[in-house]
């Protein structure tokens, strides 16, 4: 406070006043005796209210993710995926989980279908560090026009706590997101569920 106040030739009361404001953004972490120190930036996902991505979030707040794919493939869609596609059962899609990362540090857990004929070069596109809706954009002229989403909150299974890193049964946050997209003459549908560690 003092090494602030001869820098910036303000009063006491003011620094604390402000560092009062920074710790309440949760920009800084006060320990008694130790001193004050500035915290890790909060991630924020747009969620509910924004078209981008995942990884054009995480760009946009100046940090830099990065994707493992677990699960890539083709098969052919079960009952309830063609429903929501809008196609026909045994319609062939892709059915994509990848486990997403910032900092090293894995965060959120996706699943994704697509359907296949929508773009096929999707099966050897390198998703590790690029967006899946900037390539559907660059390679197939296909945009994002709206999406339905939902939130709730869900408990990790054994399967996601040990990709998450959080104990089994930990809270997690759970976005199912129904995209229509629009582009090469035709409107298809895109599904993403979206587990993320609180």
């Amino acid at each position: 406070e003092a090494d602030l106040c001869a820098m910036f030739d303000v009063s006491r009361t003011v620094v604390r006043h402000a560092l009062d404001e920074l710790e309440y953004e949760e920009l800084i972490k006060r320990v008694k005796g130790k001193g004050t120190f500035v915290t890790r930036p909060k991630i924020r996902e747009g969620l509910a209210q924004k078209l981008t991505g995942f990884y054009q979030d995480m760009i946009e707040q100046g940090l830099q993710p990065f994707t493992k794919t677990l699960r890539r493939q083709v098969v052919p869609s079960n009952a309830k995926i063609a429903k929501l596609l809008d196609i026909e059962p045994g319609t062939l899609i892709f059915d994509i989980e990848r486990l997403r990362f910032v900092d090293n540090d894995p965060l959120l857990l996706g699943l994704t279908y697509i359907q296949y004929d929508v773009c096929p070069g999707l099966i050897a596109a390198d998703l590790s560090t690029q967006s899946l809706y900037a390539f559907l954009e660059q390679e197939y002229g296909i945009v994002i026009a709206y999406a339905r989403r939902t939130i709730e909150a869900v408990v990790a299974t054994e399967y996601e706590a040990q990709l998450l890193g959080v104990q089994e049964g930990a809270a997690l946050l759970m976005l199912r997101s129904l995209a229509f997209l629009h582009g090469s003459g035709q409107r298809s549908r895109h599904i993403i569920r979206r587990k993320h560690k609180l």
